[in-house]
This record gives C-alpha cells, sequence and structure tokens, in this order.
C-alpha cells in the first residue's frame, strides 16, 4: 500500500462509450471516476483540537482494530469509530475521534498510537469513550504522506463522475495513469488477523496493517523503511532507529521475535529478537502484486492480487515453510479470485476476496486447503480472529461478525453497514 500524488487528478476509469474517428481527429465520450486531493497545511493540523465526538454512521471503512471489549474502525483520513462489542451479536457505538488525514492505528497499555500524515499521535485510551490526546511526535512517519512543494499535505480526496468527450491522445494517457484505489490498495486505507497480536494480549491488529506493537514497540512502515519506537515511556514513544527493509513494502505482520514484511515483489523476514534493531534475515521473491502476510505455526500465507496500484497478473495464494527462517520454502500455490487480508485459527483459513466476499478453507494439513464455503452476499477485505468463537469481517460495504462455533457454516450475528 502506498502513498501516490500525481499532478493531475488519478482517474478510476469505468467505461468507453461512443468513439469516432474523422480524419486526422479522434475522439471519445468516457465515463470514470475522477480523484481530486483535498490538502491541508500541517501547521493547521497541529493547531485543530481533537476530542472525542458523537458516534457517526460508518462511510468508508478502513483498518479495524480489537481492543478488549471494543472495535476501532478507521473512517479512512477521517478518524476512528469506537465500538464497544462486549456483544459480539450487538455493537454499540460509542464515540468518534476526529483525525484528519488518519489510517492507522494500535494500542499498548492503554494508549492509542494513530498517525495523521506525518506525525504519531498518542492518546491515553483508558476510558475509550473519552481518549485524550496526550503526546504528537511531529514529523515521525517520514515514509507516510510527504508534503507537496507549497507544504502541504493530502489529506482526503474528493470524488466525483465525470462524462466528457476527450481526444485518442489524452484517452491512451489516461489508459496508461496509475490509478489511486481507495479501498485499500495504496495506504489510503491502511488494507486486521488474530496472530497480529502484540504484548497486550487484547488487542488484535489485523493482516494488512502498517503499524504493530511487539515487545515493548511499536513498528511502522513507510514505502521502503521501518520506523522504530521505544514505548517504555508510554505517553512519549521515542523514535530508537530507522531500518531500511527493501522497496514497495505494504505490511508488517509480527510473529514471535519476528517481523514478517509484505511488499510488492517479496515477503521480508526480520529478526526482531533486539527489538531496537530489526535485521533483515531472509527474503521469499514472488511476482509483482499487493501482498499481505498471516503467520501460523511454521507456515506464513501470502495472498498476491491484481491491482491497478500494485500491478502483476497474479490471484493466489501462497503457503511458504518457514520451519527453517533463513529459508523460506514455497510449500502449495492455491488460484483465487482477488484475495486479500486473510486469517488462521483452528484449522481455518479466512480470505477476503474483495467485492467477491469470504472464502473459508479447512486446513487440517496446513498445506492443503480444503473449500469449506463462500459468503459472496457482502465485501471481504480482511478479518480479524477476535477469539475461537467469532470473527470480523471488514469490507467497502461496512463490518460483519460471525460465529464459528458451528464448524460447517459461519452463523452471522452482526453487521454495521456503511451509510452513502
Amino acid at each position: 500500500m502506498r502513498h501516490t500524488t500525481y499532478s493531475l487528478s488519478a482517474l478510476l476509469l469505468a467505461a468507453v462509450a461512443i468513439t469516432g474517428c474523422y480524419d486526422d481527429t479522434c475522439s471519445s465520450v468516457m465515463t470514470y471516476e475522477k480523484w481530486t486531493p483535498i490538502y491541508a497545511d500541517m501547521a493547521d493540523l497541529r493547531t485543530t483540537s481533537i476530542l472525542p465526538e458523537n458516534s457517526r454512521d460508518l462511510v468508508q471503512p478502513g483498518k479495524v482494530y480489537v481492543h478488549g471489549d471494543y472495535l476501532l474502525i478507521n473512517e479512512v483520513r477521517q478518524g476512528i469509530h469506537i465500538i464497544n462489542n462486549a456483544d459480539p451479536s450487538s455493537p454499540t457505538p460509542v464515540a468518534f475521534l476526529p483525525i484528519r488525514g488518519n489510517v492507522d492505528l494500535a494500542v499498548h497499555s492503554g494508549h492509542l498510537y494513530a498517525d495523521q500524515v506525518k506525525d504519531l499521535l498518542v492518546f491515553d485510551f483508558q476510558n475509550p469513550a473519552a481518549p485524550t490526546l496526550v503526546h504528537r511526535a511531529a514529523d515521525a512517519l517520514p515514509g507516510l504522506g510527504q508534503p507537496d512543494s507549497d507544504g502541504r499535505v493530502i489529506v482526503d480526496y474528493h470524488r466525483e463522475e465525470v462524462t466528457e468527450e476527450v481526444d485518442c491522445t489524452r484517452q491512451e494517457m489516461m489508459a496508461a495513469e496509475p490509478v489511486i484505489i481507495m479501498n485499500g490498495d495504496d495506504n489510503l486505507r491502511v488494507d486486521f488477523v488474530s496472530a497480529q497480536i502484540g504484548s497486550d494480549a487484547t488487542s488484535i491488529g489485523g493482516s494488512m496493517s502498517r503499524f504493530t506493537v511487539a515487545n515493548g514497540h511499536l513498528y511502522t512502515i513507510g514505502d521502503s523503511d521501518m520506523e522504530v519506537f521505544d514505548l517504555s515511556l508510554v505517553q512519549q514513544p521515542t523514535k530508537v532507529n530507522t531500518v531500511s527493509v527493501g522497496s514497495d513494502i505494504e505490511t508488517v505482520f509480527p510473529y514471535g521475535d519476528q517481523l514478517f514484511v509484505g511488499s510488492m515483489s517479496a515477503m521480508f523476514i526480520m529478526d526482531a529478537s533486539t527489538a531496537s534493531a530489526p535485521t533483515l534475515r531472509a527474503t521469499f521473491e514472488h511476482a509483482t502484486a499487493c501482498d499481505p502476510v498471516f503467520v501460523a505455526g511454521n507456515h506464513a500465507y501470502v495472498t498476491l492480487r491484481t491491482g491497478n496500484a500494485c500491478g502483476g497478473w497474479l490471484n493466489q495464494l501462497q503457503i511458504i515453510d518457514v520451519s527453517n527462517l533463513d529459508q523460506p520454502q514455497l510449500m502449495r500455490t492455491v488460484n483465487l479470485s482477488n484475495p486479500h487480508g486473510l486469517s488462521v485459527r483452528n484449522k481455518k483459513l479466512y480470505i477476503g476476496e474483495g467485492v467477491n466476499g469470504l472464502t473459508v478453507f479447512d486446513i487440517p494439513d496446513p498445506i492443503a486447503p480444503q473449500f469449506s464455503e463462500q459468503i459472496s452476499h457482502h465485501h471481504a477485505y480482511d478479518i480479524i480472529s477476535a477469539s475461537d468463537t467469532h470473527i470480523i469481517v471488514i469490507g467497502d460495504d461496512g463490518l460483519y461478525q460471525y460465529s464459528t462455533l458451528n464448524s460447517t457454516a459461519l452463523q452471522e450475528l452482526s453487521r454495521i453497514t456503511v451509510s452513502r
């Protein structure tokens, strides 16, 4: 996932209709979705109070994070929904924390860590209904949100559908432009998971995360570097290291003393036994594609998918033997529709396949997934296996919770759908 800034608005082409060529001219009527960056000055963001507000509707969900009885859902570049989920069959909205430019979060020792473009914010989160900003580390996240030539940063995008006649030269240019995917492919929804458990046993992040807490440290990733923060003083994290990992890195997933970093072209295994100084241990290269990672036991599960922000042509699951961390070995590939985030628990593998929904596999043998069921009536971007009895699925159209007590079929417990 990455920030991409263009001199022209990024365009998502939807259709091409009515093409005509006359003599030396050529034109087409095109309908496409236009994304226009919305800028703000960091100085203004830093002087604007951030206080919890009344709960609001979910409109464009991003990351989801589980902390004890609470769900934290990022509203892309707007802030964080705080929801009491003590009863997963009846989640209750509590408050909304407005943070312009926010896409990532993590919780540790009663404190919430969240990005605001380039800054790392720390909130006292001991009372989830009333988080209080206690510290701002300015410019602590250099890899996330570089300013333009006027010193402004992108805090959101205005979306509109446009139909216009364009000449063929411009049509070719538009078709060749990279596309910004707001729903998870480029850090705008930075695209949850049971093994993403840091030092707080009740705090769970996911496979699409760029923030994670492990061994008393917060790890964040930009495009190529990992920033390391010591959390000995939980209210005032200290940056202790910047580690070069590799190009086009997208996600970070902790497992034991290791950090598994997914990129567009490889999975990197980082040895974090010295928590303040992770070192590259091994690299497993794969075809260019978006790449979240989930690790369970001796196996890493990697999903590769096509997407304009990622390139590539594969839609598949790769199962990698990591029993020897220095020499990861590909064991199995499984073709899928468009896999995104994933989770493993109790010999079940859950994979979000975007608009195609949720795919479930039985894995009594970790390298031989057996198809179990497909839920296709909603989108599935990522999954958190929150406990032995239920999972949480999030997609463009909302958040869904399922009971896993029936081993043959998931039973829906609740849903929070988007309001648009």
